[in-house]
C-alpha cells in the first residue's frame, strides 16, 4: 500500500515545470549562472490564489477612484431608505476594474446581504429516465428547467423572499454579474422580466455588465430611461493605484526579491489596467522568480545600449513569448487601428507586408460583418486607379457573399474574413496617396440595423401576443395605429388601450 501510494503521489505532481520538482533544478542552474536566488514564498500563500487572500474587506482598502466607490455607497443608502420601490443600478466597465468588489464591500460595510446570482449547469437538471418513471404521470418525473425559468425564479422570487441564513429583517440587494449566454443572443426574455421586476420587486437590482456591444444589448438606452436605471461606468485601473497594490502584496509575499519593481513595472505596463489579471501575473511571476532581464523582456524594451538606438524594442512574437511565460496579458490593438493596417497596407523596403492579413483577421474574428462593412465605406481612398479599386470591390463583394452564408457553415467567416483582408491589403498603395492620415466613415448600415432593432424591440413590448414578424409589426400594425390615435390622447396611453 505504502508503494502504492508513493507511485500515486507521484503520478499526481503536475508538470509545469518550475512549479515541480524541476523547479529546485532550474534554480541550482540559475545559481551556476551567477544570477540572484529565487525568493522562497510560504506555501500556504500558493494553495490560495492572491485575487481571494487580498481581496478588500473594507471601503478604505478598494483600489477604485474615490469618487466612484461614494457614488455606489449613496445609491445604496438611498435605495434602501424606500425598499418597497424597486431600484435599478447598472454598473459598466472593462474586466478588472473592481465592478463587483465595490459593490459587494459597500454592501458588507451598510449591513447588506449580497443575492449573487450564478448560472448553474445544466447537467444537473437532466433526469436519467427508466422503464418505470419514464411518463409525465409520475410523481418522481424532473422536468428540464432553462437558464431562462432559473433566472426568473431567482429575481422575481429572490425579491420577495429572505434567505434561510439570513435574519427576517435583513436589508439585502441582488447582484447579477454572471449573465446567462442565452440572453446575450435574444435580451427579449431579460428585459420583459426586468418589466416584472419593475412591478412586484421588493429590493434593489444591481446590474453588472462590460463594455462590449454585446453588453449594450442587453440593457439599451430605450430601457435605462424607462425604468430610470442609475449607470456607474468604471474605467480602467489607474497605474498608481494599480502599482500600490501590486506593491503592498509583493512586501506581504515576496520581501526579499530584489527585482520586485522591475516586475511589477512590466506587469503594470502589460494588464492594461485589470487589477485581476495583474495579480494572477504577479503571483505566476514570483513563483518563477523572474529575473531583472525577465522583467525588462516583459516590457518590450532591450535593456543592452546600442549605437543606433539604446532603447529598442524586441519582437512582437518574443514580447508574446516573455509575456506568456507569466500569463500577462496582451494588449488589445483598437479595432479602428486594426482597421488603418488594412487600409494602409504598410510595406517594408522589400515589398512585404509589415502586419500579415493573418494576424489581421485573428483580431476581428468576433466582428466579421462590421471589419468587411468599414472597408467597404473606405477602401476607395487608398486605391491608386479605376482598375485596383474594380479588383477589391470584387474581393469584397466575395467576401460578403461568404460571411451572408456562414450562419450555418462558420468556417465560411474566416473564409470571407481572409478574402476581404487579403484583397485590400495585396493591392500596392500609392505613397503620395497613403501618407496622411484619413478618418475613417462609419457603414451607413449600422446605424440603420440598430435602429431597426431599437424598434423591433420597442414593437415586441408593445404587441408581446402578435405572431406577426418585425417587418410586418413596423410597417402595418404601427402605422395604423398612428392612424386611428385620437388627437386629444398621449401616444403612451394608447399604446397601452390598443394593446389591451
Amino acid at each position: 500500500m505504502s508503494q502504492d501510494k508513493g507511485k500515486l503521489a507521484k503520478w499526481v505532481v503536475p508538470s509545469f515545470g518550475d512549479f515541480s520538482s524541476g523547479s529546485a533544478s532550474s534554480a541550482k542552474k540559475r545559481r551556476q549562472d551567477g544570477s540572484q536566488p529565487t525568493p522562497q514564498i510560504k506555501s500556504d500563500s500558493n494553495e490560495i490564489p492572491w485575487v481571494e487572500k487580498y481581496c478588500p474587506k473594507s471601503v478604505g482598502n478598494l483600489a477604485v477612484h474615490k469618487k466612484k466607490v461614494e457614488s455606489v455607497y449613496d445609491w445604496l443608502q438611498l435605495a434602501l431608505i424606500q425598499p418597497e420601490v424597486p431600484k435599478f443600478c447598472l454598473v459598466k466597465g472593462p474586466a478588472g476594474s473592481g465592478k463587483s468588489t465595490t459593490v459587494k464591500v459597500c454592501g458588507k460595510n451598510l449591513g447588506i446581504d449580497v443575492m449573487e446570482w450564478i448560472t448553474p449547469s445544466n447537467f444537473s437538471n437532466f433526469k436519467v429516465f427508466s422503464e418505470e418513471n419514464d411518463f409525465p404521470g409520475n410523481k418522481e418525473f424532473d422536468c428540464y428547467k432553462s437558464d431562462r425559468q432559473m433566472f426568473r425564479d431567482f429575481v422575481i422570487k429572490g425579491s420577495r423572499f429572505h434567505s434561510l441564513f439570513s435574519s427576517t429583517g435583513s436589508k439585502k440587494i441582488i447582484l447579477i454579474e454572471d449573465w446567462p449566454a442565452s440572453f446575450l443572443r435574444d435580451p427579449t426574455p431579460l428585459h420583459e422580466i426586468l418589466e416584472e421586476f419593475a412591478q412586484s420587486g421588493k429590493c434593489p437590482l444591481v446590474m453588472i455588465t462590460g463594455e462590449d456591444n454585446v453588453f449594450n444589448k442587453l440593457i439599451p438606452e430605450n430601457l435605462i430611461r424607462q425604468y430610470s436605471i442609475d449607470v456607474f461606468a468604471f474605467n480602467p485601473m489607474a497605474p498608481t493605484l494599480l502599482k500600490k497594490v501590486l506593491c503592498d502584496i509583493s512586501a506581504k509575499e515576496a520581501p526579499s526579491n530584489l527585482n520586485a519593481k522591475d516586475i511589477i513595472e512590466s506587469i503594470c505596463q502589460s494588464s492594461c489596467g485589470d487589477l485581476r489579471s495583474a495579480i494572477n501575473t504577479l503571483q505566476f511571476a514570483c513563483l518563477r522568480g523572474f529575473t531583472k532581464g525577465a522583467a525588462d523582456a516583459v516590457k518590450g524594451k532591450s535593456q543592452q545600449k546600442s549605437p543606433e538606438n539604446k532603447r529598442r524594442r524586441l519582437d512582437e512574437q518574443g514580447q508574446k513569448k516573455q509575456l506568456a511565460k507569466i500569463g500577462g496579458r496582451d494588449a488589445p490593438d483598437d479595432f479602428f487601428h486594426v482597421i488603418s493596417k488594412a487600409l494602409y497596407a504598410k510595406r517594408e523596403d522589400n515589398g512585404a507586408l509589415k502586419t500579415s492579413p493573418s494576424q489581421i483577421v485573428e483580431k476581428v474574428t468576433d466582428k466579421s460583418e462590421m471589419f468587411t462593412g468599414f472597408l467597404q465605406e473606405n477602401y476607395l481612398d487608398f486605391m491608386p486607379d479605376i482598375q485596383a479599386a474594380a479588383k477589391c470591390a470584387e474581393n469584397l463583394e466575395l467576401a460578403s457573399r461568404l460571411l451572408a452564408n456562414s450562419f450555418d457553415r462558420p468556417s465560411l467567416a474566416t473564409t470571407g474574413l481572409h478574402v476581404a483582408s487579403r484583397g485590400v491589403m495585396s493591392i500596392k498603395r500609392d505613397k503620395n496617396r497613403a501618407s496622411f492620415f484619413k478618418s475613417h466613415r462609419k457603414p451607413k448600415y449600422i446605424q440603420a440595423e440598430a435602429g431597426f432593432k431599437e424598434l423591433s424591440l420597442d414593437a415586441r413590448r408593445t404587441f408581446p401576443f402578435s405572431n406577426a414578424s418585425s417587418t410586418a409589426l413596423l410597417s402595418e400594425l404601427l402605422p395604423f395605429a398612428a392612424l386611428i390615435q385620437p388627437h386629444g390622447l398621449s401616444y403612451g396611453k394608447f399604446r397601452k388601450f390598443f394593446c389591451h
